[in-house]
């Protein structure tokens, strides 16, 4: 009772083992060691390789691998039933009933209980996916290893956590001068010559990739140090981040960046001998170019010369002026490429500024032959917010080149805004024109563009300073031009209206004969006896008393003794300057609120802030324009001029006559003349107008009131007052 008892537990057993085994995702097999044949084969198995439980029952081991012989199986069976082995375990080719074969993993164990019948359990497991997986590495590691061993480049593995070299191509070994051996026993840190805290920031920044490039000194077997660009980013190699590093050798090019530096630093210092050097020469033709124009200005004041002595001296004035402008344009030039150059925005008559530059160039087109018109495209501000010294410079360049360069033909100015309210200025003219060669050098300094027989007339940096100015200005100046047919220049920059406006009369200039008041004394203090004349000679007949010092010395000595009105102070002088004078000078209780103007030639040098930190009220270039200098006389000293009779000349603003002046002043007009000259004005033609009314007077010179007011008309620019004037003469 007890053995069938046994024998049915045993059962149960066998049972439960065969449901675990069933559960199992390899397949299982089960077989004795004398005929190899299967008794147990699980469900895996069966799905695994096709065969059914009744046929694996007439099958054994070797029949499911074919690569395994009877004699190797034998020998693996004894080498586990005598107990040498606990476990077999092989790679092999398994085959399925199909005939397809795979990859599989053989695990062999010899079973005995007891006095049962011993068997082997025989374990196979797929292994198809890992020989894929292991294939595709295989190929991932020799592409790796062709990639890092091929490439020029040198390249480097590091361990981020060691600093050790766990990889390096022949380039790197090569570069760095060490076997593949040596190399692969070095640190970074043996080549990099950062400190071990650096490297280790640096490496960290790498594997989080928070930065890629690097730029290091590596030191190389010889002891040479090397400047190296490093890419680095993190690569994983089995199971472990490493840093895969490429290194660039920029040795060269650091080298050829510190020439280029060094060549840049030479140009530079260069650049400011030159500038040094043109402001000096400026300095020193301005000086003498005082006294010309100085006296120049005096002698013109002279009523007692005659016509053609005035017209000597106004050829002297221009050619002063004219060789002024130049000086002007090389210290322009010195103080843009130095950055001096400062905008000093101001509200001004936009309308006036532009009838003024006009009616200028109308009249140098005129005298050349050629047309000139304006042409406003938009509604243009009355009154603008600029610096209109600088703007005023930059259309004078630009229509002085247009008049200069055209033979035949005209000039159009035109002035309009555009859509992002920008103001544009476009200068055109059908003259010479440039060559395309030509264009890229016009704004270059000292390159004159174009014919070289107009060459001559200045110094080729007009148009650089124009250039330059605009950009500062917020804009940019463009060029198009053909050859022989005429150029085209345009620019756009940011003007602000003005808050102010209010039509304007010129007045012609009116002769300052004195001022009203008891007689006022200024001190001229400047080391030239020549600019003190000059001044001596424009003030002494205005009725003020004139003191001399001739440098600052002297100058504290006879300002604190004669208490002047005003101080007239050269900047530059011998023994002492002007700065340190008027500095002392305002320690000086009784001098403190004494008006002082500084004058100097040396602008670029000693610009108006230094002048003004120094304690002057303000400043005057040499040479000092007359204007100028009376006007800053009337601020400071607070007087009122006496003048020879003003005559006002012109209304730049025209009144609308009244209905009956109008009827009066045209009556004598035919139907025929009103009808033309509405048509005229309807399509804006100014030239067409002074044209026809210039026939007018020729036919009727008893009509030379009205030709002459509606001539002044057109060179304003009414051109619809003149047309409502033709519609109210015809009605």
């Amino acid at each position: 009772m007890s053995t069938k008892m046994e024998l049915a537990n045993a059962l149960l057993e066998l049972e439960q083992f065969k449901t675990i085994l069933d559960t199992i995702l390899d397949s299982v097999f089960m077989f004795t060691p004398d005929t190899y044949r299967f008794f147990y084969v699980n469900r895996e198995g069966v799905q695994r390789f096709g065969y059914s439980q009744t046929e694996f029952m007439q099958m054994n081991i070797l029949s499911l691998i074919p690569s395994l012989t009877n004699t190797q199986l034998e020998k693996n069976l004894i080498l586990l039933i005598e107990k040498q082995k606990t476990f077999i375990r092989f790679e092999t080719t398994a085959q399925c009933k199909d005939q397809q074969q795979f990859p599989v993993e053989i695990y062999l164990q010899y079973i005995q209980q007891n006095s049962e019948k011993p068997y082997i359990v025989s374990i196979i497991r797929d292994i198809s996916e890992r020989y894929t997986t292991e294939r595709q590495l295989r190929e991932k590691e020799e592409r790796y290893h062709q990639f890092f061993e091929t490439n020029r480049a040198i390249k480097l593995i590091i361990s981020p956590a060691t600093g050790i070299i766990e990889d390096a191509n022949q380039a790197a070994c090569d570069f760095y001068g060490y076997s593949k051996k040596q190399i692969l026993t070095k640190k970074i840190s043996d080549i990099n010559v950062f400190t071990p805290e650096q490297i280790k920031e640096e490496m960290t920044l790498a594997i989080t990739e928070q930065r890629l490039y690097f730029n290091f000194q590596h030191r190389l077997a010889s002891g040479d140090i090397r400047d190296v660009e490093v890419y680095s980013g993190p690569i994983l190699v089995n199971g472990k981040y490493l840093l895969y590093s490429i290194v660039h050798d920029i040795t060269e090019r650091r080298r050829a960046e510190k020439d280029l530096q060094h060549a840049k630093e030479i140009a530079e210092a260069a650049n400011r001998a030159k500038t040094t050097f043109l402001a000096n020469m400026s300095h020193e033709l301005r000086t003498p170019l005082n006294g010309i124009l100085g006296y120049a200005q005096i002698l013109q004041r002279d009523k007692t010369l005659s016509t053609q002595q005035h017209d000597g001296i106004d050829i002297i004035y221009r050619s002063g002026e004219y060789l002024l402008n130049l000086i002007n344009d090389v210290l322009d030039l010195a103080k843009i490429e130095a950055e001096h150059v400062q905008l000093y925005e101001t509200d001004f008559q936009f309308q006036l500024f532009l009838t003024e530059i006009t009616k200028l160039y109308q009249l140098h087109a005129t005298q050349k032959g050629l047309s000139f018109t304006f042409n406003p495209l938009t509604y243009l501000p009355t009154g603008i917010k600029a610096d209109e010294k600088r703007l005023r410079q930059i259309l004078v360049n630009l229509l002085n080149n247009a008049i200069k360069f055209t033979k035949q033909g005209g000039v159009t100015f035109t002035v309009g805004y555009d859509e992002q309210q920008m103001m544009c200025f476009q200068i055109e003219d059908t003259g010479i024109g440039i060559a395309p060669e030509e264009l890229e050098k016009i704004f270059l300094p000292f390159q004159q563009g174009g014919d070289q027989r107009y060459r001559a007339d200045g110094m080729g940096l007009g148009l650089s300073i124009t250039h330059q100015l605009i950009e500062l200005m917020g804009g940019k100046i463009h060029v198009r031009s053909t050859l022989g047919k005429g150029s085209l220049f345009w620019f756009s920059i940011p003007l602000k209206n003005a808050t102010y406006l209010q039509s304007s009369t010129i007045v012609s200039p009116q002769i300052i004969t004195g001022y009203q008041g008891n007689s006022l004394s200024i001190l001229v203090v400047d080391d030239y006896w020549e600019n003190r004349a000059v001044l001596q000679g424009l003030l002494k007949p205005l009725g003020f008393i004139i003191i001399e010092a001739s440098n600052g010395l002297e100058c504290i000595e006879k300002a604190d003794k004669l208490r002047p009105d005003l101080i007239l102070i050269d900047l530059v002088m011998p023994t002492m300057d002007g700065f340190e004078a008027v500095r002392r000078m305002r320690k000086i209780d009784a001098l403190k609120q004494t008006p002082i103007i500084a004058i100097s030639a040396s602008i670029f040098e000693l610009p108006l802030e230094a002048s003004i930190e120094a304690g002057c009220n303000s400043f005057l270039p040499k040479p000092i324009q007359v204007e100028d200098l009376l006007d800053k006389l009337r601020v400071f000293l607070n007087i009122q001029w006496q003048y020879a009779k003003p005559k006002p000349v012109e209304n730049i603003v025209m009144a609308e006559s009244p209905h009956r002046r109008t009827k009066i002043v045209l009556a004598g007009l035919s139907n025929i003349d009103t009808n033309e000259l509405r048509e005229l004005s309807t399509r804006g033609d100014i030239n067409g107008i002074l044209r026809k009314l210039q026939i007018i007077e020729q036919e009727h010179p008893h009509l030379h009131e009205i030709t002459q007011y509606l001539q002044e008309m057109a060179r304003n620019f009414q051109i619809d007052e003149i047309r409502e004037l033709m519609i109210q003469a015809s009605t």
